[in-house]
């Protein structure tokens, strides 16, 4: 195993020339199947991030460069909440100037401006910012937001492999680099439209600066790190944390060392408020408070944190949420603390901690706005790559053990990995928040291989059979069964984009998309059926008739198609039934 370490030292270039053209490759494949496939355009589905990523950018690109207005969407969850909430507080009506009915969207609208609105960000803004500029430079096709994240997930392949190798060695630094290769869940992010991407590079880029300013020190150094940190702060705040983490870890690395810490903590400070400078003149600006990056952070503890959240299936309690989100105002601090009070005791709390830390080691992929499992339907790259999260997770947690005796060095991986974690307990349990931990934990599941290599190699049996051991044991607890109302492939994969169908090109594009939809679900009936519901719902009766018809072909058994193509028929206009 010396020899391996020498060897990869020697070949070092070979090597990270060898994962570049891999990792090129293989995106061009990925992005050509995908760009030809429907879920493409899954940034048109009203009712997802995407979505509002995409018109966010499209109003900054526009020239609306301050987001100089009240820019926060309201989705169906959204009008369920505002549902609940006129039920429970039926007096509120008049405090945001509507008596509209229960449900009603123009209802929610207010009622949402009054908890979130104003000209606070509705989220970190960095990702909009570059989406919006992107569209400046090359027009409104999203496939070039989609190619510069593809290129940020080439460097942040390099970026593993640098950060492997500075605390482990170019061994662990390869194999590290060949998981992330090798991992579909992180490829399929990078042709989505979501920040995920831009989030998990940017936690690579700071570990490996704090590695690089610890190692040769100097105020320049500091200085730029501090002020990247201050500019991923705008990507996501939960950087605020890792942020404050490396401030205390720096302190007490250099505690007996005056002039260290003069050189370090004062200049991190002020890099860091540098970073922060265009954020805070926008919004002295446009008279939003100077430091408010999103308006969403109450809302978002609160439905990931209720007593009756169920993180194994990301399932929310709408009445919950309007129950403390009417009693707070929408007020931040005032909720966290309404939503803790709502658990029976601090040990019940610590019981639903341990459920979303459990449910966050799992190997599935938790579905949200975009499905791993419905994009791998479209790749055939996709559905090669080996290493999913099943894979690492065990290796990542035996591997998190081993690495204590490379502490001293390896600490600012440690604080990414430990600050990304804290993500997972304190908000939504789904694969798209996790990606970023998962990719922390490269390294660690590199190293659980190769000491496991070395103790064989050496002829440690005990120590192997050990390894083994916990990495089987942790296996089996880490794959556990998924209940039995987990879909790994949801219905509202199929019927995201069939109203974007509908209302920009008509029935017969629709009619087609549907086709293209069911060469590849892997329930025919079931995706009938539901794309039935929806459109039934929302006054397309023709196409409805036309989803149940077809479901009817299939499995003529069907009793509810049979139902609902009863109950449409007594429509005047629907008097003959269109053909399926």
């Amino acid at each position: 195993m010396n020899a391996a370490e020498r060897w990869c030292g020697r070949h070092r270039r070979w090597i990270l020339a060898g994962i570049l053209l891999a990792s090129v490759a293989i995106r061009i494949a990925h992005f050509v199947e995908i760009g030809r496939s429907p879920v493409v355009l899954h940034h048109h589905w009203a009712q997802s991030d995407m979505n509002t990523y995409h018109r966010w950018s499209r109003e900054i690109a526009g020239g609306d460069w301050l987001t100089d207005r009240s820019f926060h969407p309201v989705h169906r969850w959204h009008v369920l909440v505002a549902t609940s909430f006129f039920r429970q507080y039926p007096d509120q009506r008049g405090n945001i100037g509507t008596d509209d009915a229960d449900g009603d969207r123009e209802a929610a609208v207010r009622l949402w401006e009054a908890w979130t609105g104003g000209k606070r960000f509705h989220a970190e803004p960095m990702y909009a910012y570059l989406g919006g500029l992107t569209h400046v430079l090359t027009g409104p096709d999203v496939r070039w937001i989609l190619a510069w994240q593809t290129v940020l997930g080439v460097f942040g392949l390099l970026l593993i492999f640098s950060v492997a190798r500075r605390i482990f060695g170019d061994l662990v630094a390869g194999v590290a680099a060949l998981f992330g290769l090798l991992c579909g869940p992180l490829l399929f992010y990078e042709m989505v439209l979501l920040r995920t991407t831009l989030i998990t590079v940017t936690g690579l880029g700071l570990t490996w600066l704090i590695l690089w300013s610890e190692s040769r020190g100097g105020r320049r150094r500091w200085l730029l790190t501090g002020v990247a940190f201050g500019c991923a702060i705008l990507v996501k705040s939960v950087f605020a944390v890792m942020f404050v983490g490396l401030l205390a870890l720096t302190a007490w690395h250099h505690r007996g060392d005056r002039k260290a810490l003069l050189r370090s903590i004062p200049v991190l400070l002020l890099g860091c408020l540098a970073g922060l400078t265009p954020l805070i003149v926008r919004n002295l600006t446009v008279g939003a408070p100077p430091l408010a990056l999103s308006s969403v952070n109450a809302t978002a503890f609160t439905m990931s944190n209720g007593k009756n959240y169920d993180p194994r299936i990301n399932r929310m309690d709408p009445n919950e949420i309007a129950r403390i989100m009417g009693r707070t105002g929408g007020r931040f601090l005032p909720s966290v603390v309404e939503t803790l009070k709502s658990h029976e005791s601090p040990a019940s709390y610590v019981g639903f901690v341990w459920r979303k830390f459990a449910a966050t080691w799992h190997g599935y992929e938790m579905p949200n706005n975009a499905s791993f499992y419905y994009h791998r339907l479209y790749s055939r790259t996709l559905r090669l790559l080996p290493v999913t999260f099943f894979v690492l997770s065990p290796l990542a947690l035996v591997g998190l053990g081993l690495a204590l005796s490379r502490r001293r060095i390896g600490w600012p991986l440690y604080l990414l990995t430990s600050t990304h974690l804290l993500v997972m307990l304190i908000a939504l349990v789904q694969s798209r928040y996790r990606m970023p931990l998962v990719v922390a934990l490269l390294p660690f599941a590199a190293l659980t291989v190769v000491r496991c290599a070395e103790s064989l190699q050496a002829r440690r049996m005990k120590q192997a059979v050990t390894i083994v051991a916990l990495v089987a044991l942790l296996g089996v607890w880490t794959s556990q069964r998924l209940p039995p109302e987990v879909k790994v492939i949801r219905d509202a994969d199929c019927t995201a984009l069939l109203r974007w169908h509908l209302q920009e090109h008509g029935l017969a594009e629709a009619r087609e998309y549907l086709t293209t939809v069911l060469e590849v679900a892997p329930d025919s009936v079931g995706t009938l059926l539901s794309l039935g519901d929806v459109e039934r719902h929302d006054a397309n009766p023709e196409l409805a008739v036309a989803h149940y018809n077809a479901a009817l072909e299939l499995d003529p058994d069907n009793r509810y198609a049979r139902e609902q193509l009863e109950a449409l028929a007594g429509q005047p206009e629907l008097s003959r039934t269109p053909p399926s």
